[in-house]
C-alpha cells in the first residue's frame, strides 16, 4: 500500500532505510519441430523498511505477477528467429518514497518490452551476428520536477516510450583476427505526461544514434607469437537535458590496447580516450553535468591457475 508511507519531517531525511525483494517464479519451454516457445511467469515481493532496526520501524510492501513469453523459429541451421514480450515491476527508492520534499508517495516503474529479430552464427560459429527490432515502455517515470523553490521536487511522467533498431557483430574473422561492432537507432520519447506540452519530446539523456566498434589482432605463431593489438571506437549523438536551452553534443572516443600472452601469463596495457576528447556523458541542466573520463591508461597482469580461474592485478592512471 503506497499510502502507507507516513508523512516525514525535514530533519527525517537520513534515517536509515532497508530494501528487500524475493521471488518465486516458474518457467517451461516447449519444442516442436523447428519451434520453441518459453513461457515464464514470477512472483516478485518487495518490502521497504523505514527507521530500520529502530522502534518505531514501518514496512511497507508491494507485489507483482511479471510474465514472460518467447518464440523462437530455426529458419535454417545457423539462423534463428525470434519474438519475446516481457513485463517489469520495480518499487521507486525508498529515499524518494519518505523524503517529505519530494511529493510522494510514488507508483512504481512498470515497464514492458516486444522484441523480435534473427540471430545466426556463421564461419563455422566463430562469428555470430543479430538484428532486433523493440519497443520499450516505462510507466511512472520518477524525474525531477524542476522546482527552483525546492530542489527535492520529484514528479511523474505517464510513460516514456522507446523504438527502435540494433544490430551486433561479435567473434573471430579468422584464427588472429576478433572483431565487436554494434549499432543502434532508438527514438525514446515522452509518450505521457501530466505536462502535455512535453508530450512528443525526445527523452532526456537518450540519443538517436550510438554504437562501437573493437578489432583485435592477435599473431599466432612465428617469433610474435603472443603479441596482439586492439583498437576501436565509440560514438553518441546529441542528446537533449532537462534545460531547453541545453543540448549535450554528440562525441566519438577512440581507444587502443597493446598484449602480450605466453603460457599462462598476459600483459596488456589499454589506453582510452587517445586524443583525450572532452565529452558529455550525461546531464539534466547546467548545474548537473557529467563528464566523460580524459586520456587514461590501464596496465594488467593476468595469470592463468587452470582454465577456469585467473587472477590479475592493475595499475590505472
Amino acid at each position: 500500500d503506497l499510502h502507507s508511507f507516513p508523512t516525514r519531517r525535514s530533519s527525517d531525511l537520513h534515517i536509515a532505510a532497508r530494501s528487500l525483494s524475493h521471488g518465486i517464479y516458474v518457467q517451461d519451454q516447449i519444442k516442436w519441430n523447428k519451434w520453441s516457445l518459453l513461457l515464464g511467469l514470477r512472483k516478485e515481493f518487495f518490502t521497504d523498511k523505514y527507521n530500520f532496526e529502530k522502534v518505531s520501524e514501518e514496512d511497507v510492501r508491494q507485489e507483482s505477477l511479471i510474465p514472460r513469453v518467447g518464440l523462437v523459429y530455426s529458419l535454417t541451421r545457423n539462423i534463428n528467429l525470434y519474438a519475446t514480450w516481457v513485463e517489469g515491476f520495480m518499487p521507486q527508492a525508498t529515499a524518494s518514497m519518505t523524503n517529505p520534499n519530494a511529493g510522494g508517495p510514488f507508483s512504481p516503474l512498470v515497464s514492458r518490452m516486444y522484441e523480435a529479430g534473427a540471430k545466426g552464427d556463421f564461419l563455422r560459429g566463430r562469428l555470430s551476428a543479430s538484428v532486433a527490432v523493440y519497443q520499450l515502455e516505462q510507466n511512472n517515470v520518477l524525474v525531477n520536477a524542476n522546482n527552483p523553490s525546492n530542489p527535492d521536487s520529484l514528479m511523474q511522467r505517464g510513460q516514456d516510450r522507446g523504438r527502435g533498431v540494433e544490430f551486433d557483430v561479435n567473434g573471430r574473422v579468422t584464427d588472429e583476427l576478433f572483431i565487436s561492432a554494434n549499432y543502434a537507432y532508438s527514438k525514446t520519447i515522452i509518450a505521457k505526461s501530466t505536462i502535455k506540452e512535453q508530450e512528443g519530446r525526445l527523452k532526456e539523456n537518450a540519443p538517436l544514434h550510438q554504437g562501437g566498434v573493437w578489432i583485435k589482432y592477435q599473431v599466432g605463431e612465428g617469433s610474435l607469437k603472443g603479441i596482439g593489438i586492439g583498437a576501436g571506437s565509440n560514438f553518441v549523438s546529441k542528446r537533449r537535458t532537462f534545460s531547453e536551452i541545453l543540448e549535450l553534443p554528440g562525441y566519438m572516443v577512440m581507444d587502443a590496447a597493446l598484449y602480450y600472452k605466453f603460457e599462462k601469463v598476459q600483459l596488456s596495457v589499454n589506453l582510452n580516450n587517445i586524443f583525450d576528447k572532452t565529452h558529455w556523458v550525461g546531464g539534466y541542466d547546467f548545474n548537473r553535468l557529467y563528464p566523460g573520463a580524459p586520456r587514461n591508461f590501464l596496465a594488467t597482469i593476468s595469470i592463468w591457475r587452470s582454465e577456469e580461474r585467473r587472477v590479475g592485478k592493475e595499475c590505472r592512471s
